[in-house]
């Protein structure tokens, strides 16, 4: 009774095949959107999906193909009577119909990506001698990451007192996520000036793109498209003092634009609010015991010695915590006598140098030696 079905309904058969193609086609088109929206924020697709996708879209054609019954029959029109014709459509559509159903049941996938692994801990190159692997610097770190992986996110302002060691963080996190999260990652200083010309130029040149004889509306042009490329590109605006307007430079970061995220440091976070930035991350001077370890990398084991020890503990401390003293003055101490470490301590204590606008007065005393 089976074989009598699939001569008198194969055509209901048929109507059904192209219900369950139907059906299948509409699960390839979500997966290929999520596929690409995944790609987008810079996640790594999972090989199941990428292998499901391939697999099925070779093989719909076949599903679709009407002739596959008669090319397979080995007989013509004359030699093989009606119901048999009738028959094995049934019994092609019906396998057919096994067989979509089997791919569809096996595309139904809770994700299609996940985000590509970066390391948890900090491992930042000989070139950022500011840091070790530090507690306090992998939350910094992480919410930085979190942030650029966030898609609602576009602008992230870094903020925290002159010489904490915001740049060293932006500039390690930038070779970390290039060729992964992003395809480019482009560094400029922008300083107290805040000169448009010069940002223009230094973003140019990490870019290898020719500006010369543009005026400042030109260059904006030139470097807007760019960066509206396809491509996914990072930009760093280092040392921002007062608000800037991204579009006059030529950064595409306008609603509707995803082809952008920048990062923004500042030693004022007033600066970071009149940017509108999507994400603020404060970052704070080194812990004590993180400041003495770094301390120590700097002037090695002698700290440790009785004649050293304590007025080596009370200079780190007049640091204040701040990598960039902290080095600085690790380094001009390394191997020197005890008079030289109390002719610097009673500089510290001396200086009269204020912190204002986020300047911090030890920053400017260790750049003395």
């Amino acid at each position: 009774m089976l074989h009598v079905g699939f001569v008198f309904q194969y055509k209901k058969k048929q109507e059904n095949l192209e219900v369950e193609i139907k059906n299948l086609e509409e699960l390839i088109e979500q997966i290929k959107e999520k596929v690409d929206e995944a790609i987008t924020r810079g996640e790594e697709v999972n090989e199941p999906v990428s292998n499901w996708l391939a697999e099925v879209e070779e093989r719909v054609p076949e599903f679709k193909d009407e002739n596959t019954v008669n090319e397979n029959m080995q007989c013509s029109v004359f030699l093989c009577p009606d119901y048999i014709l009738r028959y094995r459509m049934g019994k092609e559509a019906e396998n057919k119909i096994a067989e979509v159903k089997k791919f569809t049941q096996s595309g139904n996938f809770s994700t299609v990506a996940l985000p590509k692994p970066f390391a948890q801990e900090l491992q930042f190159t000989s070139s950022s001698t500011s840091y070790v692997n530090f507690k306090s610097r992998e939350l910094v770190f992480n919410n930085i990451m979190a942030a650029l992986q966030d898609s609602n996110v576009k602008m992230i302002g870094v903020y925290g007192t002159g010489g904490v060691g915001k740049t060293a963080m932006v500039e390690e996190i930038g070779k970390l996520v290039k060729n992964g999260l992003f395809d480019e990652v482009v560094v400029a200083v922008v300083s107290q000036d805040a000169n448009v010309s010069n940002i223009q130029g230094q973003l140019a040149d990490r870019l290898n793109l020719e500006l010369k004889g543009e005026t400042e509306v030109g260059k904006a042009s030139k470097l807007w498209n760019r960066l509206n490329n396809g491509k996914k590109n990072l930009i760093i605006l280092d040392d921002m003092w007062q608000e800037l307007n991204l579009k006059t430079i030529g950064i595409p970061i306008t609603d509707g634009n995803n082809c952008c995220k920048v990062v923004i440091t500042s030693r004022i976070r007033g600066v970071l609010e009149m940017m509108r930035v999507d994400r603020y991350v404060p970052m704070q001077v080194l812990l004590e015991k993180e400041a003495w370890a770094l301390f120590k990398t700097k002037v090695g084991n002698s700290i440790d010695s009785p004649e050293l020890y304590d007025i080596a503990d009370v200079v780190c401390k007049e640091c204040g915590g701040l990598p960039v003293a902290i080095l600085a003055v690790g380094a001009a101490l390394k191997d020197k006598k005890k008079y030289v470490w109390e002719d610097v301590l009673d500089q510290f204590k001396d200086s009269m140098l204020k912190n204002i606008a986020g300047i911090d007065a030890k920053v400017y005393a260790a750049r003395k030696f």
